[in-house]
């Protein structure tokens, strides 16, 4: 099946932020050496697999051209909601994933497993990279940070690694 421009154009994209993610994974390990201290081989062998799986939902022509039409605000709305909410359903590094809708005033989190935890910060640590910004990360995790919902030892962790982070940047004067 041939792309249309728009699914071109989400396509260079995806692959640049697929690689992002990667990248944010790997300065990850190098600045918080005791990432996965405390934690089993399995759980690395799993946020690996999840970083090498990142987003690969997307790579269906049909849901390129989606995702390709919405950025260039050419979309049908319902059909883009309709598609972010089968990438959240399917793809647990969103914490969106991790709530359960009783009622609009009562939303309860599920504690998040550690590997997508980690798959979700290297999926927001990928905008620094691709912004060519490392502070990004932070900066924005403290803009969106009380409008995200998240289970208690969840937030924990990752408040902490998001502290990590800025201690980094800190220390490099780059914050």
């Amino acid at each position: 099946m041939e792309l249309t421009p728009e699914a071109e154009n989400y396509l260079k994209y995806l692959n640049q932020h697929i690689s992002c993610v990667a990248k944010a994974y790997n300065h990850l390990k190098i600045i918080i050496p005791d990432l996965f201290d405390g934690f089993s081989d399995e759980v690395i062998k799993l946020t690996e697999e999840h970083i090498k799986e990142h987003d690969s939902i997307k790579f269906d022509p049909e849901r390129l051209r989606i995702y390709g039409e919405h950025f260039l605000n050419k979309h049908d709305k319902d059909e883009y909601n309709k598609l972010i909410w089968e990438h959240i359903q399917k793809c647990p590094h969103h914490f969106q994933h991790w709530l359960i809708f009783y009622t609009p005033q009562r939303i309860e989190a599920l504690e998040i497993p550690y590997d997508y935890i980690i798959e979700m910060i290297c999926d927001w640590y990928s905008f620094s990279f691709i912004k060519n910004d490392e502070t990004e990360i932070v900066l924005w995790y403290k803009k969106y940070r009380n409008s995200m919902i998240f289970a208690p030892k969840t937030q924990i962790i990752i408040d902490n690694i998001i502290d990590k982070i800025q201690k980094y940047l800190e220390a490099n004067g780059k914050l």
